[in-house]
């Protein structure tokens, strides 16, 4: 039910550190939630449709809510994982996310690149 629509620069510190949080969730816990990825580089005109103006971005939208909700910057690990849990319901467990295996990716990464 849950989409989140992340938008990254690939020359941003938070960025990479926001791309480990979403692998491990990914990894761990891919069905609760779908990752679209976008580079700003190439994807600044949907950045400003979201009025958004940092990186790292994201878009939260659920088939449940009409309305989207944006987040301009770097968002804990615990906070995202609080926030699928409060919007799916579906909640996850930190202690697995730390021992989760890199190697064995779940779910869907979606990249975006509009040129």
């Amino acid at each position: 039910d849950l989409t989140i629509k992340y938008f990254y620069s690939p020359v941003c510190f938070w960025c990479i550190l926001e791309d480990q949080h979403l692998d491990e969730l990914l990894q761990k816990e891919g069905q609760a939630f779908k990752l679209e990825k976008y580079n700003q580089e190439n994807c600044y005109d949907i950045m400003q449709k979201y009025k958004l103006s940092l990186t790292p971005g994201f878009v939260f939208s659920s088939k449940t809510d009409s309305k989207e909700y944006t987040v301009d910057g770097y968002i804990s690990k615990e906070n995202l994982t609080k926030i699928i849990c409060d919007v799916t319901g579906y909640c996850l467990n930190d202690k697995d996310l730390k021992s989760a295996d890199e190697d064995n990716l779940k779910g869907k990464k979606v990249i975006i690149n509009f040129q």
